[in-house]
Order: C-alpha cells, then sequence, then structure tokens
C-alpha cells in the first residue's frame, strides 16, 4: 500500500512539474509574440505622424518569431484550463490570420502617407496584429495566474 502511495505521489508531481514546465515556456512565447505584434503595430504599420513621412510596408518583410514552445503548448492542451485553451485557440487563429495575410500579398507593398486615406490592407494587417497583441495580454494574464499554483501545489 505505501509503495502504491508513493508511486501515485510521484506521478503526481512529474505532472505538475511537466505543466509547470509548458506553462512557462509557454508564458515566454506569449511575451515574445506580443512584444512583437505591438512592434509591427507601432513600428512597421503605424501611419505616418507628419507630413514629412511616408512609409512602404513591405509584406515580405514583416515577420514573427517561429516559437516551439506555441507548438508544444499546441499538443499539450490538456494540461491547460478552459479559459486558457480559448485563449490559446484565439492565439493560434490570429497566427493563421498573419500568415495567410503574408501569403495572399507576398511580394505586394502598401504605401501609408499622412493624411491620406490607409490601404484596407493596412487596416486589414493592423486588426489581425490588434487581436494577436489582445489575446497573448489575456492569455499572459491567465498563465501567469496559474503558474504560482502550480509552483505551490504539494505532492
Amino acid at each position: 500500500m505505501m509503495k502504491v502511495q508513493f508511486n501515485e505521489r510521484t506521478n503526481r508531481e512529474k505532472e505538475r512539474r511537466k505543466t509547470l514546465g509548458i506553462f512557462v515556456r509557454f508564458e515566454f512565447a506569449l511575451d515574445v509574440l506580443e512584444y512583437e505584434a505591438n512592434n509591427l503595430l507601432e513600428q512597421e504599420t503605424d501611419p505616418p505622424k507628419s507630413s514629412s513621412e511616408t512609409f512602404l510596408v513591405v509584406v515580405d518583410d514583416l515577420a514573427l518569431s517561429k516559437m516551439p514552445e506555441i507548438k508544444e503548448a499546441w499538443e499539450n492542451l490538456d494540461y491547460f484550463p478552459v479559459t486558457l485553451y480559448r485563449q490559446f485557440y484565439e492565439i493560434q487563429n490570429e497566427l493563421y490570420n498573419f500568415a495567410q495575410f503574408k501569403k495572399d500579398h507576398a511580394g505586394k507593398s502598401f504605401l501609408s502617407e499622412y493624411g491620406m486615406t490607409e490601404h484596407e490592407m493596412l487596416v486589414e494587417l493592423r486588426e489581425i496584429l490588434k487581436e494577436l497583441k489582445k489575446r497573448c495580454t489575456n492569455a499572459l494574464a491567465v498563465v501567469r495566474r496559474e503558474i504560482p499554483k502550480l509552483q505551490k501545489r504539494e505532492i
């Protein structure tokens, strides 16, 4: 009986540590994606702020890091609470939308001039990036609430 209890405790601890590792790596990936989405919004796609500025957004130059932690988390969704996996689903959706935008507009550039109506494709791109940033921010809040719970759990 003692051996069985010991094995159960050992297995629970192993699962807790695995889950904690997945969450910490996922937190890092979300942090990077949130930063990069924000950077693309502010540095690459933001409209000019003065008449002396004109921006050319080259679709092929837009990039988000390929994060293996995202793939790992996706493959381990069964470790995620419902609120987090729903957020993660939305992040995956926005990453797909970003990749699809790049594919659909490969080789194209969009001019952004001060005072001019913005190209509809830039508006679409910015919406994708805003959603991605928002979803990452929301998921980070959930992950950061879950990590301390996993750290404190007793075996």
